[in-house]
């Protein structure tokens, strides 16, 4: 894929929003667009399938395909997100452009998915977290861990940061910072980062 790039490392988490230094697998995006990952009987170790569909405001939108691994704390990382970010930008601060994070399933129909709130014209989520819960091996859902108190106006990383969201897009709001000009000063150019956790139990009753 031409987004992704991937390394293991010992990383902290972006920029001000510093909590812990973890280990973590950065995950890059996988090539076919086609191939569909398995979401039932799955135990810790095995892989699968996660598309990040990315929708601006205008213009047409993008797609990434990740294979992060069941029970492994990962970062799934879209490069070069600036410009998607300023297509934003001209509707004002209410506008918002999204992330979709959807399972791909070959054995579950419908593929669990949730969307988030990513950008607007001024601010972007640094921080955003998805958790995927899993009964006996088996997927049930995908849902938004979000980083703002439930009133959606204090971030609990960092108090001075604001909280970017949409009531009607995902209950929840995330951490935000700002972002300034055609080319964007924010880190690492402004890239979609999706934090994956997960819960519940695997096949074999390991607990997540």
């Amino acid at each position: 894929g031409h987004y992704g790039r991937g390394l293991t490392h010992t990383r902290p988490m972006t920029a001000r929003l510093v909590v812990a230094t973890l280990a973590v697998l950065l995950i890059a995006c996988v090539a076919s667009v086609n191939a569909q990952g398995k979401c039932t009987s799955l135990a810790q170790g095995d892989q699968i399938t996660i598309n990040l569909d990315l929708t601006p405001l205008t213009g047409a939108a993008k797609a990434a395909r990740f294979k992060p691994t069941v029970d492994a704390y990962a970062a799934l990382q879209v490069t070069g997100s600036s410009a998607f970010m300023s297509t934003g930008r001209s509707n004002g601060g209410t506008a918002t452009s999204k992330v979709q994070v959807a399972l791909s399933c070959s054995d579950l129909t419908p593929a669990p998915s949730v969307s988030i709130v990513f950008s607007n014209s001024s601010i972007y989520a640094k921080v955003m977290t998805v958790v995927i819960n899993l009964d006996k091996g088996n997927i049930n859902g995908i849902s938004m861990n979000p980083t703002c108190n439930s009133g959606n106006n204090f971030c609990l990383l960092e108090h001075s940061a604001q909280c970017i969201g949409n009531s009607d897009v995902n209950p929840g709001f995330n951490c935000a910072d700002t972002y300034s000009g055609t080319d964007t000063t924010c880190d690492q150019g402004c890239s979609v980062v999706i934090w994956v956790e997960y819960t519940g139990t695997d096949r074999n009753g390991r607990v997540m």
